[in-house]
């Protein structure tokens, strides 16, 4: 194809205005049942800060706990991953400490202020 020819189109001569008006309406139809999809609810989030204090907290108040103790809790995997991420928070402003009996044993979560 060159430039210098002239494209020219040549619709269906089966399609009426009445056939192109049903596809649109087919095509806004099936735009509706998509908006009408069921929404999903917008769990509550929980922030790392929130639950370091949290964890300021409990800890403050029992001394030494396990961390699958506070897992069972954890209403979502988000809210494992934010208590763990709480939790190394404060391991490393040296508020906490852990320690694990063995290789894959329960992980022991104490206040660095608690005595022995």
């Amino acid at each position: 194809m060159s430039f210098d020819e002239k494209v020219t189109f040549y619709p269906d001569p089966e399609v009426t205005g009445g056939k192109l008006h049903s596809c649109i309406l087919g095509v806004v139809k099936s735009l509706d049942e998509i908006t009408n999809l069921p929404k999903r609810t917008i769990k509550e989030a929980i922030s790392i800060q929130e639950k370091i204090t949290h964890l300021q907290a409990l800890i403050g108040s029992q001394i030494e706990t396990k961390l699958s103790t506070l897992l069972t809790s954890a209403k979502d995997k988000t809210e494992v991953i934010v208590t763990f991420l709480a939790l190394l928070e404060l391991i490393k402003q040296r508020i906490l400490i852990v320690d694990q009996d063995g290789l894959f044993a329960d992980v022991n979560i104490k206040n660095i202020w608690a005595k022995p």
